[in-house]
């Protein structure tokens, strides 16, 4: 038997197959630890995934590259059989340990079959045999010293939540090796691995960690650009698990604001109370929204038995992943960062070292005094509307005022800053040419993660609708409460105009929408779509009023060919004959024949052995320079144009994920119901990139922001309507 790292083999579970948590076994390292089968293709490797230039560490040549391949994929594995080496050593607050099982073929001599038939007695007989190794071992005699650790076994723990030891006989024993005894040691096997995986999985679930494989590739994604930034920082998981999509459900809605509103952790008393006003604010309006003929409310009917069940989850939720342990170790005044989801290790330092030892400190709230406060605020607030006339208008327009003051009157106004590229300290050292282009794309994805609002899928003014307006300050807004909060031109009264963003008071230039309906609708077609674009060319000199064409229409819907045109036309808003000009520049600069893709008379041969006809990194570079470095998601307020016409489309285009078509728009962020939209965080070259990544043709595209692969729209819907 000879290893197999490197090349990863996975094994699909027959008993999990097909449901929605399915079970793989990934064998990355054979039986016997020799040298790897795949050593002599490792030149390959670098073509089959992503790479991540590794950066020194004070003075040290960066001289590595980073692969993400079976070495990651131990973090997220549910019971593996091996201990993990290097980057999970420095992780911070784990939501849930993985179970670590491990596998041996000889039992302690004269134990045989006495411990195959106690299910926990090998793995005791197992690290009585081994904890000699902690003074043997230099590099374990330390780390357990550090850890303040007594055995092996303890040591483990703090990586893994349970470990197992259980005996399988190889070939060579005389007395265990029967087809009943294997039988019987392979059926235990299983069953540990079932439990230990069940109950991992249900603790994630518990904490909404439990990934899918879309999210488990953003995760992926983020960990190796932390690790390969060459920073001694842990990789912390209760940051990067915000950008990972909650549940749909109103208590997550309402989660996600009390992440945003709460993460400074030495504010939390001040800004939890003012978090406390504002939904108790927002329940008020839901309130008047739903009923329009009774005029006269009771706390108890807002607050009732399912509203009270979704703010008690949210607080919940944050109190058990983002409220800090509230240890201070006596000597030192060290605090512990540590969240109760993340207390496995016990005490912890922000460096991921060792305090001491010692379960999750609660602080001084709790959920009964976070429903006292949202109460108050609605009892409060109800006294105001209650003594103003019984008339819905009236009351309405009050609500609307008071809840504006109720959302600006935060003490930390730090909660409502975005922040920007110059915020985030990352440092590349990149190489020139193609891993050039490669790093950098990468780069400008990630930042585009960070610099795009952190929770995209709720409306932080009423916590119960989607944004999709983009103000100047790139808060986003749902259209309920553009409309509530926004103020209607006399001369033109489908246009609506916000003077300053509700949040953070940013006055900048006002953000004006008109309100209609009107769809374009364009489909595929390869480099046939400059036929669409000379037709709308004619349509647009045919209607004869100077106005270009993306003015006429609200929605633009496209695929492929026909979606690079709509991101053209409705989100950088060019003329018809701009986007011909660079739609021409794209097909001559970006079709670069793969090697004898094209040559005649092997061409067909010749494709059977290659990924694509065309090369791909001549088609992005071309995107690139044909589309500026915009994001796609949000309804953009548009500067007056031709005779003063504002004016921002929504826009939609497809894409093929696996074999199921979905949409990216610059009106939905994405979500994890299946309701067909993907996460929408994309730079707008990179949504052309996935609606035009026709098999054959071009390779997939795999964004960061969606950690899926993408292909052509047109595989599942030609026309996109």
């Amino acid at each position: 038997m000879t290893s197999t790292s490197g090349e990863v083999s996975i094994y699909p579970d027959p008993f999990t197959h097909g449901t929605e948590t399915p079970r793989f076994y990934v064998d990355c390292e054979g039986f016997q630890g020799t040298q790897p089968v795949a050593a002599k293709y490792q030149h390959r490797w670098h073509t089959k995934g992503r790479q991540y230039v590794v950066e020194p560490a004070k003075g040290q040549d960066a001289v590595d590259r980073m692969d993400a391949k079976s070495e990651a994929s131990n973090a997220d594995s549910d019971p593996t059989t091996r201990v993990e080496r290097g980057w999970r050593a420095g992780v911070a607050e784990p939501a849930a340990l993985p179970a670590a099982i491990i596998i041996i073929n000889a039992p302690p001599e004269g134990h045989g079959r006495s411990i195959a038939d106690d299910l926990d007695a090998m793995t005791d007989e197992f690290f009585t045999g081994v904890d000699h190794e902690l003074e043997a071992n230099n590099t374990l005699r330390l780390k357990a010293a550090q850890k303040g650790d007594k055995t092996l076994k303890e040591l483990l723990l703090r990586n893994f939540s349970s470990v197992h030891v259980h005996y399988i006989p190889d070939a060579q024993s005389r007395d265990h090796s029967s087809p009943e005894h294997l039988h019987q040691q392979n059926s235990r096997l299983l069953d540990r691995i079932q439990a230990d995986s069940a109950r991992v999985q249900a603790a994630r679930a518990e904490a909404w960690t439990r990934f899918d494989a879309k999210q488990l590739s953003i995760v992926f994604d983020c960990a190796f650009q932390h690790l390969a930034s060459g920073t001694r920082t842990p990789f912390d998981f209760s940051m990067y698990r915000q950008e990972i999509e909650l549940p749909e459900t109103v208590e997550s809605h309402i989660s996600q604001f009390l992440h945003q509103t709460l993460q400074e952790r030495d504010q939390v008393d001040s800004n939890l109370r003012y978090a406390a006003e504002v939904i108790g604010s927002c329940l008020v309006r839901r309130m008047i929204k739903l009923d329009r003929v009774n005029m006269l409310y009771a706390p108890a009917s807002i607050l009732n038995d399912q509203v009270r069940h979704w703010c008690s989850s949210a607080m919940e939720d944050f109190l058990d992943k983002k409220m800090a342990c509230s240890y201070i170790h006596p000597q030192t005044g060290d605090k512990c960062v540590n969240t109760k989801l993340g207390h496995a290790r016990g005490h912890q330092k922000s460096d991921a070292c060792r305090l001491a030892d010692g379960d999750f400190v609660p602080g001084s709230w709790s959920t009964t005094e976070f429903l006292s406060l949202v109460k108050g605020k609605i009892e409060t607030f109800l006294l105001e509307l209650n003594a103003l006339d019984p008339v819905y208008e009236v009351r309405r327009q009050s609500a609307i005022t008071s809840h504006v003051k109720t959302l600006q009157s935060v003490e930390h106004q730090k909660i409502w800053e975005m922040p920007t590229v110059a915020d985030i300290q990352v440092s590349f050292r990149l190489p020139p040419s193609v891993l050039h282009t490669i790093v950098a794309g990468l780069f400008r994805g990630v930042m585009g993660l960070f610099t795009s609002p952190k929770r995209t899928n709720t409306c932080f003014v009423c916590l119960f609708g989607r944004p999709e307006y983009l103000l100047p300050c790139q808060h986003a807004v749902c259209e309920d409460c553009f409309c509530d909060f926004g103020e209607r031109d006399p001369d033109y009264p489908d246009i609506i105009s916000l003077q300053s963003c509700i949040l953070c008071r940013d006055d900048g230039p006002a953000a004006k929408w008109p309100v209609r309906s009107a769809i374009l609708s364009l489909d595929c077609g390869g480099v046939r779509g400059i036929i669409e674009l000379e037709t709308l060319k004619r349509v647009e000199s045919s209607i004869g009023i100077g106005l270009p064409i993306w003015a006429f229409f609200d929605l633009v819907v496209g695929t492929s060919a026909g979606g690079m045109i709509a991101i053209g036309l409705g989100v950088h808003r060019w003329s018809v004959g701009d986007c011909i000009a660079k739609f021409r520049n794209i097909c001559a600069s970006g079709f670069v024949a793969n090697g004898l893709a094209n040559t005649w008379a092997i061409r067909w041969v010749y494709r059977m052995f290659q990924r694509s006809i065309y090369k791909t990194i001549p088609l992005e570079t071309s995107l690139r320079k044909a589309y500026p470095d915009q994001g796609f998601f949000g309804l953009s307020p548009a500067s007056p144009s031709v005779r003063d016409v504002v004016h921002q489309p929504r826009v939609a285009v497809t894409t093929t994920v696996g074999t199921e078509c979905r949409l990216i728009a610059n009106y939905h962020a994405g979500s994890n119901d299946d309701d067909g939209y993907l996460d929408s965080r994309l730079l707008t070259w990179e949504a052309a990139r996935c609606t035009s990544a026709a098999p054959m043709y071009f390779e997939e595209y795999t964004p960061t922001a969606i950690g899926a692969a993408c292909r052509d729209g047109g595989l599942h819907s030609n026309n996109p309507v």
